[in-house]
């Protein structure tokens, strides 16, 4: 008796890490990390509580404890909280922020796409407890543009799907999997900014084996396969 409750400890120490992650991040990195963590002898016997929402939410819910790790847009307040205080911060990988159109929008076969060229479009934008909204307002603010803004939504998926039935443009970060006949994707000729994405933890907090062992996985991973040979998602 006391051997079987020892093994339910100890194989309740090494599952279900609780990962909560960005709506985006569900198309290829995340499935990809898993695959590749899970394909190690040592990590077979290791299963995942998967979770998806919009960067405030998930960052919130680690907070409380419903997440072990998040992966998500960089926060830096929730609650009137700074969440450094709370929370580490782990750059793990960058997309490029797109342009998407209808497929048969003027623009959509413009040689060279500018965002200037989108000023006096409709858009649909992310709202704004989307992680993605701060870094669309900056982009706007370089070009000192005021977007008329039709729409507000928060998953990637919805925002293509108002974009394909012609009811706006949007900007949108790279995703790879996207049919290219729902809507046109373009690379804007003067954005440098990308998306940074981070693994996040709570600070000061323990860790059981599996979770800290996903979490070096990532980060070494993400480093080998994206960041040292500049390579976007």
């Amino acid at each position: 008796m006391l051997y079987v409750r020892r093994h339910f400890i100890y194989t309740r120490f090494l599952t279900l890490p609780n990962l909560g992650f960005t709506y985006t991040l569900g198309q290829r990195l995340v499935p990809e990390l898993i695959e590749n963590f899970s394909s190690q002898v040592h990590n077979q016997k290791i299963t995942f509580s998967l979770g998806q929402s919009n960067s405030h939410d998930l960052l919130d819910d680690l907070i409380h404890e419903k997440y072990d790790l998040v992966l998500s847009s960089l926060v830096t307040q929730l609650h009137d909280q700074e969440t450094d205080r709370l929370l580490n911060f782990y750059p793990i990988v960058q997309q490029e922020i797109v342009a998407a159109l209808p497929n048969d929008h003027p623009l959509a076969q413009k040689p060279h796409l500018h965002l200037t060229d989108l000023a006096n479009e409709p858009f649909i934008m992310y709202s704004q407890n989307s992680g993605l909204r701060p870094l669309i307002d900056k982009i706007f603010a370089q070009k000192q543009i005021r977007p008329h803004i039709k729409f507000q939504v928060e998953e990637d998926y919805t925002m293509v799907g108002f974009v394909q039935r012609g009811l706006g443009v949007a900007l949108v970060p790279h995703l790879s999997h996207l049919d290219p006949d729902t809507v046109t994707i373009r690379h804007l000729e003067d954005n440098q900014l990308e998306h940074e994405l981070y693994l996040v933890t709570r600070q000061n907090k323990f860790m059981t084996p599996s979770v800290q062992r996903f979490q070096e996985f990532t980060r070494q991973y993400c480093w080998q396969h994206f960041t040292q040979p500049q390579q976007l998602i």
